[in-house]
């Protein structure tokens, strides 16, 4: 008995210097890559002051979402069997669904497209878009600034609640909500926008 214990002491130290051994040799012939963040290169012109607000929002669709497409259809077949209030009225529960639906159609689209951050590259060519995900987090965009259209040459203006942000390829197509402030640097938002007029 005290030799099997020993002979699993020792396969078990020997194992633990295996894996010492190779995780030093592994560390040596591959270098770690340096990492290199690019907030350095990048300068903030606008923050919208509500995001924190909105990828709430954008989080809490998706959890009223689930409990009410997990709870309501076991809670439509186990009423009738225990004879609750509500048994046999399921258009409540069938509004309540499908009002999750809408509400996760409706809230995602809107907050997809809002735009959070913007920011512009040192060189003075380039633009980072960040706008939230489906999910409710983050997504930047690094757009051109040639190709980005002029705030004066949109359809709506800059008193409205959201203002559209476009490209002239196509590829952005976002709302900015200048309504309620949040320009940290007004030479480089009009560097990137044009002239603001109301």
């Amino acid at each position: 008995m005290l030799w099997q214990t020993r002979r699993y002491d020792i396969a078990l130290l020997s194992a633990r210097a295996f894996t010492v051994s190779t995780r030093q040799k592994c560390s040596q012939t591959i270098p770690k890559p340096k990492l290199q963040t690019s907030e350095d290169n990048f300068s903030l012109v606008y923050r919208f002051p509500h995001i924190a607000t909105v990828r709430g929002l954008a989080r809490l669709k998706l959890y009223t979402t689930a409990v009410m497409l997990l709870f309501l259809p076991p809670y439509h077949f186990y009423a009738p069997v225990t004879s609750t209030a509500f048994a046999h009225d399921h258009r409540l529960l069938y509004a309540g669904m499908i009002a999750a639906l809408i509400n996760l159609y409706y809230i995602g689209n809107v907050t997809r497209k809002l735009v959070g951050v913007i920011s512009i590259h040192e060189d003075g060519k380039h633009v980072r878009i960040g706008r939230l995900t489906f999910w409710g987090n983050r997504r930047n965009i690094i757009v051109p600034i040639d190709s980005i259209i002029p705030l004066s040459e949109g359809e709506r203006s800059i008193k409205d609640i959201y203002t559209d942000v476009k490209s002239y390829d196509g590829s952005v197509d976002l709302h900015i909500a200048l309504r309620y402030g949040g320009i940290h640097d007004m030479d480089n938002f009009e560097f990137i926008f044009g002239k603001l007029i109301e």
